[in-house]
């Protein structure tokens, strides 16, 4: 699903017309396109300008509930460690292929 809009408000209503909360990752910014993935695996897009005056750069998890963003730093540093975790286990399992 993917939505452009100049105001959050006219953006992501469900199908019965109400709208719904879900978590959303920063995956790029394109141009002035924010492009986010949700927890679902949804490919969702806003202007620059949805997001207000909210400072955003990739990787910032933001909860998205009734039409209004919230940043949500506290998960974002959690999942950043987490993926710095999985990457470093990967790299250290692939050094350890390497040597036998």
């Amino acid at each position: 699903m993917k939505a452009y809009a100049k105001r959050f408000s006219e953006v992501m209503k469900k199908r019965k017309g109400e709208y719904f909360n879900m978590i959303i990752t920063l995956d790029r910014i394109e141009e002035n396109i924010c492009v986010f993935v949700s927890d679902d695996d949804e490919t969702l897009a806003f202007t620059r300008d949805a997001l207000g005056s909210i400072e955003v750069k990739e990787g910032d998890v933001l909860d998205f509930t009734d039409g209004v963003f919230t940043p949500l730093p506290r998960e974002s540093e959690k999942r950043t460690e987490e993926a710095k975790r999985r990457l470093d286990a990967l790299f250290a399992k692939g050094e350890k292929d390497k040597e036998e």
